[in-house]
């Protein structure tokens, strides 16, 4: 089945080592601006006309992305240099993909559109070069310095994968049921589909009829986790779980947590992994 996909090329992560950066206001200003500008061209692009919530939603997945972008250019620029790399970086783009591997899951219907791109590994690997040759168009001094941390971060994602395949290799074939519909690129990233979610949106809340449901197929398909979320209501997912056998436990898609730097988007990655298979 072939959908229409609304997808944020993002790289979510820091790439390149860190530098002494000079003024901070410098920074600050010219991720301010870009973040107006993105959130402008949001607006303008967004003809499905959906609600205020569901925009509010994607403003705010694009001005986290926004804040690890500023955080990668961490060399002394000017905030014209800065601006021109990201008005020609960040770009919202409707491409076509096709969805038969990552489509509905055994009754999992996803939402139509699903700004958590960082989630993909392979949303990762495709701007690292991308992002070099930006930065590196723009300062062509640093132009190695640039490709060569991309190559090194490429290997590092690589290695990542590894990693999290290896923990969740002794859990797969279990079901689990996430809080809202946002994992479709890590559960295609990794081969680990959800069996269902409560909520298909982030600004949606579950209906009394949607809790129901997913309560029956918790019982009924025998899942064994349901997992909730840090700024969600966990007493629905206290609802779902009344009455079954299944564990529970927190999944962060956005990293509120971690600290930001270098090993932000692994560390991520990293920790969804592991929040899983302890649930599964």
């Amino acid at each position: 089945m072939k959908r229409v996909h609304k997808t944020f090329r993002f790289q979510r992560g820091a790439l390149f080592e860190e530098h002494d950066h000079g003024d901070q206001m410098t920074m600050i200003d010219a991720m301010m601006t870009m973040m107006t500008m993105m959130i402008m061209t949001m607006i303008e692009d967004h003809d499905d006309h959906d609600d205020t919530m569901t925009m509010m939603t994607m403003i705010k997945t694009t001005t986290i992305t926004m804040i690890m972008m500023t955080m990668m250019i961490m060399m002394t620029m000017t905030t014209m240099t800065i601006t021109m790399i990201m008005m020609t970086m960040i770009k919202i783009t409707t491409t076509m993909n096709d969805h038969d591997d990552h489509g509905d899951h055994d009754g999992h219907a996803h939402g139509e559109h699903d700004p958590h791109a960082w989630l993909s590994i392979e949303n990762a690997q495709t701007w690292l070069n991308l992002v070099a040759g930006k930065l590196s168009a723009a300062d062509p001094d640093n132009a190695g310095v640039y490709f060569a941390n991309a190559a090194a971060a490429r290997e590092e994602i690589n290695d990542l994968v590894k990693e999290v395949n290896s923990i969740l290799e002794p859990v797969r074939g279990r079901n689990f049921v996430v809080f809202h519909d946002a994992y479709q690129y890590f559960e295609t990233s990794f081969n680990f589909p959800a069996a269902g979610a409560i909520s298909l949106g982030d600004a949606t809340d579950p209906s009394a009829a949607r809790i129901a449901e997913i309560q029956g197929r918790v019982k009924d398909e025998g899942i064994n986790c349901v997992l909730s979320e840090p700024q969600y209501n966990a007493n629905l997912v206290a609802t779902v779980l009344s009455g079954t056998d299944a564990k529970t436990g927190v999944i962060d898609p956005l990293g509120l947590g971690l600290e930001p730097g270098a090993k932000l988007y692994g560390d991520l990655i990293r920790n969804m992994a592991k929040a899983l298979a302890g649930c599964l």
